[in-house]
């Protein structure tokens, strides 16, 4: 009688202990039995049931298909018909430069610019930085203004013999300097600006939407004809479904 009884209880208890659980299915088909800790508009945090005292598991919303919580409430993600380019890649950074304070900027896996990439390739060519994140103008305006200060420090310097050889001579670093000083707030503008189009995607809430887009600068080297090496920088843009 006393095994019925614990063989009873068991089978209770194990029916509780299954009962109380969230079942999340991926959209390769696969679940999971977990215990969901959090969800937000770009991921989800969960254990597993299997390993109740493990690490907290996350995975991106975009791969889950449905949640099934103990409650029995399903949610569903990534239906069939979504408006998949729900957030705005157009977005001029006119638009939303006062409404963030790049300084409180946090990176997510999401994010579709690279702040450290756009400075970089800001620092090789100035105003692609720019250009990667959407921003032709301003980068071609960086762009042309260093080809206008290049060409004067050419002019300055092939005239720095002449007879008024110290006031071109002057002229010159002065010319240097402020050239210097553009370079500089071009990177630092290049992060700013992919701070700040990070920070308006993470707000949009559209980590669900399917489709993502990077757009990076690349760096490489190109073996010539006669055995050197020549420096080939260049943009990789990427889709991920």
């Amino acid at each position: 009688m006393k095994k019925f009884a614990l063989i009873v209880i068991l089978a209770v208890a194990s029916c509780l202990s299954a009962k109380a659980q969230d079942i999340i299915k991926f959209r390769n088909g696969e679940e999971v039995k977990a215990k969901v800790v959090e969800v937000t508009s770009y991921e989800i945090r969960y254990k597993r049931i299997d390993n109740p005292n493990g690490p907290v598991y996350i995975d991106s919303v975009r791969d889950i298909a449905s949640i099934t919580y103990e409650n029995g409430i399903v949610e569903r993600y990534n239906e069939p018909y979504q408006q998949y380019f729900a957030y705005d890649y157009s977005v001029p950074y006119s638009e939303i430069a006062g409404k963030y304070d790049t300084r409180l900027y946090t990176p997510t896996q999401y994010d579709p610019y690279s702040p450290a990439w756009s400075g970089i390739a800001s620092f090789f060519m100035p105003g692609l930085g720019q250009c990667v994140t959407g921003e032709w103008g301003r980068g071609l305006g960086f762009f042309a203004a260093n080809i206008g200060f290049g060409t004067l420090e050419l002019w300055e310097l092939y005239n720095i013999d002449s007879r008024s050889g110290y006031e071109f001579g002057g002229a010159l670093l002065a010319t240097l300097v402020a050239h210097a000083a553009l370079n500089i707030w071009g990177i630092s503008d290049a992060v700013k600006i992919a701070k700040a189009k990070n920070m308006y995607f993470q707000d949009s809430g559209t980590f669900a939407s399917g489709v993502e887009m990077k757009v990076q600068p690349s760096f490489g080297m190109a073996y010539n004809g006669a055995g050197g090496a020549v420096f080939t920088p260049g943009v990789s843009l990427s889709f991920s479904f």
